[in-house]
C-alpha cells in the first residue's frame, strides 16, 4: 500500500500533463482564404450573411462560413458563437470560393486588423459570370470526327444506380474550366488561378481542364453522349498554364494546397503538372496525409521516378492513383515505367466536351485521369467513411484485368470499371487493412484513456487503505463461537496460577 500511495499519485499527475499536452485535433488552418470584418453602411458589424454576399455571391451561404468559425478563438478574444454576430476587426476563415475585395490567402494573421489591403479590381466577384477567356498562345485541337468510345467502353451510367458523386469535390489542376458552358453549369466552383494568385480557375483558354472537368461532371445539352463520370460531383477548376503555356512547380504545389484546404476529396492532375517537381512531391505528401486521393499521370520510361519513388521496386503512398492511357485497340499510348501503373483508362479520342461548347474529341494522358477521378469520386459518394486507401485499393481491385498476373508490371491492375467499383463485394481477406474515415484512434483519445485509467487507479489506492482499516475494526468486534467480544480495549488477564 505504501508503494500505492507514494507512486499511484505520480502517475495520476503524469497522466495529467501528458493528457492536457496533447492538443484536440484540428483543422490545418495554415494558407487559408480569410477576410477582415468590416462595418456596413450603416457602421454596424458586417452580417455573416452580408459577408457571404460580399464574398460568395450567395447570402444563403453564410451557414457555411459560420461552420468555419464558430467558437474559434479570436486574435483579439472572443469567438464566434450559435445564434451571434462577428465583430469589427474579427478574422473570418472563409471557403474556398470565395473571392472579392478583402479576401485574402496566407496564414491567418496573429492580430486584429493585420490583414494586407486587396483592391475590389484585383479579385474577381462570383455572382457575375466569368470575363472573356484571358488570351494565351496555345489551344487544345480536336483530334478527328467525335465518338463516344470511351464512354461506351467503360459504361459508367451502370454505376448510376449506385452512386452519382454527390458530396464529393474534385480538383482538377489544369489550364482552368469555362464556366460559361451550360455542359458544367452547377457544378463548377470559381476556383483559383495561381499564375496570378487573385484570379478565378473556371475561364480557360486552352481547353484540356475543361474537357476534363467535361469528363468528370459534364452534362451537355448538345450532345446527350457527351457525359461525366460522376454527373452529380462538383469540380473545382485550378488554373496553373499562364497564357503562354509555361508552368511553374511552385505554382502547381500551391494548386496543389489550394485543393487540400478547400475541401477537395480527390485531386486529379493535367498533363501540365511535373510530378517529380521537389515542390510538388511535398505538396502531393501534405494532401495524402490529410487523406485526399491524388490522381496523377503514370510516368513514362526514362524519366525520374513519380510522387517521390513510384518505380518499379520503391514504394508509392497508398493514397496516389497512377494512371496509364489506352487506345480504342486496348493497347497502351506510351512506354510507362515498368511497374509505374496502377490502372488504366481510355486516352486518345477521348469525347468532351470543347471550350465553345461544342463536343469535343481529344487525345492525351489527361483524359484518362480524369475519367479515373470521376470514378473515384463515386466510391468516394458511395462509400463516404473510406479512407483514402481503401478508396485506391478498391479502384485497383475492381479493375478489368489486361493480364493473368496481377498487379501487371506494365498494366498494372488493368481497365477502370465504375459499376464493379461501387458494387463488388469484396471478400474481407482482399481489403486493405486502412480504417475509415474518422475511424482511426487519435493520440488525443489515447491520452484521454490514460488519464482515465490513472484516475480511477488513483481512486481505488486512495480508498483501499480506508476500507481494509473499517474491515479489521469491524473484525476486531465480532464475537465469533460466543467468545468475548473483540475489543480496542485491554482485557483482563484474570487470575494468574
Amino acid at each position: 500500500m505504501l508503494l500505492a500511495r507514494r507512486v499511484l499519485p505520480a502517475v495520476l499527475a503524469l497522466a495529467i500533463v501528458f493528457g492536457f499536452a496533447v492538443p484536440p485535433a484540428q483543422a490545418n488552418l495554415d494558407n487559408v482564404k480569410y477576410s477582415i470584418v468590416a462595418a456596413n453602411a450603416q457602421g454596424q458589424p458586417e452580417t455573416l450573411e452580408e459577408i457571404a454576399e460580399r464574398v460568395l455571391g450567395d447570402r444563403k451561404r453564410a451557414a457555411d462560413i459560420y461552420k468555419l468559425n464558430v467558437g474559434r478563438q479570436q486574435p483579439g478574444g472572443g469567438a464566434l458563437a450559435a445564434g451571434g454576430a462577428p465583430r469589427v476587426g474579427w478574422v473570418l476563415v472563409l471557403p474556398w470560393d470565395a473571392v472579392g475585395p478583402g479576401v485574402v490567402y496566407g496564414e491567418l494573421p496573429a492580430t486584429a486588423g493585420s490583414s494586407p489591403s486587396v483592391s475590389a479590381s484585383a479579385v474577381p466577384d462570383p455572382s457575375r459570370p466569368p470575363a472573356a477567356v484571358p488570351r494565351c498562345t496555345v489551344s487544345q485541337a480536336a483530334d478527328g470526327d467525335p465518338q463516344p468510345w470511351a464512354q461506351l467502353r467503360l459504361q459508367a451510367d451502370r454505376a448510376w444506380p449506385y452512386a452519382k458523386g454527390a458530396g464529393v469535390l474534385v480538383a482538377v489542376v489544369d489550364t482552368g474550366a469555362d464556366a460559361r458552358l451550360s455542359a458544367l453549369r452547377g457544378h463548377l466552383t470559381v476556383g483559383a488561378d495561381t499564375t496570378t494568385g487573385t484570379g478565378r480557375g473556371d475561364v480557360d483558354c486552352n481547353g484540356s481542364g475543361t474537357a476534363m472537368a467535361g469528363l468528370i461532371v459534364g452534362r451537355s445539352e448538345r450532345d446527350a453522349s457527351v457525359a461525366g463520370m460522376a454527373p452529380d460531383a462538383t469540380v473545382m477548376p485550378i488554373r496553373v498554364v499562364a497564357g503562354d503555356g509555361a508552368s511553374q512547380p511552385n505554382n502547381q504545389a500551391a494548386a496543389i494546397r489550394l485543393a487540400v484546404s478547400g475541401g477537395a476529396r480527390v485531386i486529379a492532375f493535367g498533363s501540365y503538372v511535373d510530378v517529380n517537381a521537389p515542390e510538388v512531391v511535398s505538396a502531393i505528401g501534405e494532401a495524402t496525409a490529410r487523406d485526399v486521393v491524388v490522381v496523377v499521370p503514370a510516368t513514362t520510361s526514362g524519366t525520374a521516378p513519380a510522387t517521390g519513388a513510384a518505380t518499379s521496386s520503391g514504394p508509392v503512398a497508398p493514397q496516389v492513383l497512377r494512371v496509364g492511357g489506352i487506345g480504342e485497340d486496348g493497347k497502351l499510348t506510351g512506354g510507362y515505367l515498368r511497374g509505374g501503373v496502377d490502372v488504366l483508362a481510355p486516352a486518345v479520342r477521348v469525347l468532351s466536351v470543347g471550350i465553345n461548347g461544342a463536343a469535343f474529341s481529344g487525345t492525351g494522358i489527361q483524359y484518362a485521369v480524369a475519367l479515373v477521378a470521376g470514378e473515384v469520386a463515386l466510391v468516394r459518394s458511395r462509400y463516404p467513411h473510406l479512407a483514402a486507401a481503401g478508396v485506391v485499393h478498391r479502384v485497383k481491385l475492381t479493375a478489368q484485368p489486361a493480364s493473368t498476373t496481377l498487379p501487371d508490371p506494365t498494366t498494372g491492375w488493368g481497365i477502370l470499371d465504375p459499376y464493379n467499383a461501387v458494387t463488388r463485394n469484396i471478400p474481407a481477406e482482399q481489403q486493405e487493412n486502412v480504417p475509415e474515415t474518422g475511424q482511426g484512434v487519435s493520440v488525443t483519445w489515447i491520452a484521454l484513456l490514460v488519464l482515465f485509467l490513472s484516475f480511477a487507479v488513483a481512486v481505488v489506492a486512495m480508498v483501499t487503505p480506508r476500507l481494509l482499516r473499517v474491515v479489521r475494526h469491524r473484525r476486531r468486534r465480532t464475537t465469533p463461537d460466543g467468545a468475548a467480544p473483540m475489543t480496542d480495549e485491554p482485557q483482563p488477564l484474570g487470575d494468574r496460577p
